[in-house]
């Protein structure tokens, strides 16, 4: 049987969302797929993404400093360009990332009618974010995916229940059994890795962050300030974030204390199982000022957890407050970031009295529905 000539399409550079490299590392080693992935090359100096059993094409991306016209052009010249390639492949499965990357698979649609449709959704979208400055062209992707893919697409998927009861009512005229979740989670090799030894927990808790970061959407200012007073002093933090704001940049430049070092280049996603290993503690600081954050089970939640770390993360995210726990490690501890001068950390700095909770999810096992229907129904 000839392989499923499959077409992935992601707007953003794949380098800045691991679980998509993680769908293309699992479908890229089934022999049934053929994979063709359209993305764009990334500005921000990440290792580029390759992988042998995945054709890439690569478009330019759209930076700060550009002209408004050069930035136009390449927002329009990826559709286009990705609707030329898919008339020369000839793709039987479309799989695309966001409204952002929707226009050159309505495009290609008209034309090839049969063409199975796959989407996932990164994040949620309210409706009135469409309207925000800057997004008038993908405001009319939307449009336009809503009213001639949505009805037909075969899988749209979003990362966890909340999202997904959100986006349907969003459109309750699609059919509820094509609604998927499909969380964000890491490689089944990264439980390989997993440390729950804690060991020293009690002379210095060791606390780490990875992601983006802005003073603004996350709790970065009130943790610096807590790590620095007599509360936290047998406590350190280690900051791993390429994309951040400056002010965020000038808080580190400002700050003097011994005990927080700030990685501004961040690091790979293949050496975060290394690294994060040294910690016992890894955060999740987003201040959930949109209802997408609000309702967001980060994908460096389920890291953190398949790693050993405990997570302590943010009241306002609802998203993560499922998966809470305290009874058994490695933990996941709801704080309030906003009162963290009254928050005192003597009674996580040991957990050996606790049961080990069962292995989460893999990456793997929760791609296989997915990877089962685009190898199935093929005509």
């Amino acid at each position: 049987m000839r392989p499923v000539r499959l077409a992935i399409i992601h707007w953003f550079p794949v380098e800045y969302y691991p679980p998509v490299t993680n769908l293309m590392n699992c479908f890229a080693a089934n022999a049934g797929l053929r994979i063709v992935a359209y993305t764009s090359h990334n500005v921000r100096q990440r290792p580029p993404y390759t992988n042998a059993g995945c054709q890439l094409k690569r478009y330019k991306f759209p930076v700060p400093g550009q002209s408004r016209l050069i930035r136009l052009w390449r927002y329009i010249y990826f559709p286009l360009a990705v609707f030329w390639q898919l008339l020369w492949q000839r793709p039987q499965a479309i799989l695309y990332f966001e409204p952002q990357s929707a226009l050159p698979v309505v495009l290609y649609t008209f034309i090839a009618r049969r063409c199975r449709i796959l989407i996932h959704h990164h994040e949620y979208h309210d409706p009135h974010q469409f309207f925000r400055p800057g997004m008038r062209l993908v405001r009319i992707y939307h449009w336009l995916e809503s009213k001639l893919i949505f009805k037909r697409a075969e899988w749209i998927s979003q990362t966890n229940r909340n999202r997904t009861e959100l986006f349907h009512r969003d459109f309750p005229e699609l059919a509820p059994s094509r609604l998927k979740e499909l969380p964000n989670l890491p490689p089944q090799h990264w439980f390989e890795t997993r440390n729950l030894a804690w060991s020293g927990a009690s002379a210095r808790l060791k606390l780490v962050y990875v992601g983006s970061l802005s003073k603004e959407n996350t709790f970065i200012s009130e943790i610096v300030d807590w790590i620095q007073s007599d509360a936290a002093k047998n406590s350190s933090l280690d900051i791993y974030s390429y994309n951040h704001s400056a002010d965020v940049a000038q808080l580190f430049a400002k700050c003097s204390c011994e005990r927080i070092n700030f990685h501004s280049r961040g690091v790979s996603y293949e050496d975060l199982p290394n690294v994060l290993s040294n910690y016992h503690v890894g955060l999740i600081l987003y201040k959930a000022t949109t209802t997408n954050y609000v309702f967001n089970a980060s994908n460096k939640l389920f890291e953190y957890l398949a790693l050993g770390l405990d997570v302590w993360f943010p009241k306002q995210m609802l998203g993560v407050k499922p998966y809470a726990r305290t009874d058994q490690a490695p933990r996941v501890v709801e704080l309030d970031f906003d009162n963290l001068a009254t928050f005192n950390p003597t009674s996580l700095l040991q957990r050996d009295h606790l049961q080990v909770g069962a292995l989460g999810q893999s990456c793997e096992s929760a791609l296989a529905e997915l990877e089962a229907l685009i190898l199935t129904k093929v005509t």
